[in-house]
């Protein structure tokens, strides 16, 4: 990797583990789901940081020159690969305009795209994003009382509201719900915020090994 770069790989499970063969390896079963973070942390300070290493790589890793290496980015293709969807923030498409599509290294079936976009705030500019666009399969997580009405087949809109809470998406809605459609390795690229939401949802459940 560069200098002053880190890239942090994090693997836990909401459920009893039956085997693991390794985060570039993970095998999941039955109602089992993993949930694999991914985050890179710049360890020289940048100007308008936000956090003690300087700044959160942009999760994508589509734009993270500053960050990532070639190594380290053929690895995040290799984790999409094994994983059975990539999980984002509205931020990082708006910001990348990523594909989260498994590219560097050899795939056969791309990993379902989900994105947390509680407002649909893309959707108001979903021809401005390759990945709404590209005819692989995206899942929008949001708290909306209304949708657009036109989408792409491959488009799904889920609405994510709880009784709990209907202005924010909770991770174990999501990773329950992804269960339900035969999700069961969820890899979480970004950006920061999405990220320490499962880190929260997992501190606070305690659902894990």
């Amino acid at each position: 990797m560069r200098k002053h770069a880190i890239l942090a790989v994090y693997t836990y499970f909401l459920s009893e583990m039956t085997r693991f063969n390794g985060v570039l390896g993970l095998g999941l079963s039955g109602g089992i789901t993993g949930v694999t973070l991914k985050i890179a942390f710049d360890s020289s300070k940048q100007a308008g940081s936000t956090t003690a290493y300087g700044g959160v790589a942009d999760a994508s890793a589509e734009k993270s020159e500053r960050f990532t290496s070639p190594e380290s980015l053929d690895m995040v293709h290799r984790l999409r690969r094994v994983s059975d969807c990539v999980l984002v923030g509205r931020g990082t498409v708006d910001f990348d305009d990523c594909t989260l599509t498994v590219r560097r290294v050899p795939c056969d079936t791309q990993p379902t795209r989900v994105v947390f976009d509680p407002s649909l705030s893309l959707l108001k500019k979903k021809d401005d994003y390759k990945m709404l666009n590209d005819g692989h399969d995206v899942i929008i997580y949001h708290c909306c009382d209304t949708t657009p009405g036109f989408l792409l087949p491959a488009i799904t809109l889920v609405d994510a509201r709880s009784a709990e809470c209907n202005t924010k998406i909770s991770p174990t809605f999501v990773v329950n719900d992804l269960q339900s459609r035969g999700i069961h390795h969820v890899m979480v690229e970004g950006g920061p915020l999405t990220a320490l939401s499962f880190l929260k949802e997992r501190s606070r459940t305690g659902k894990t090994r």
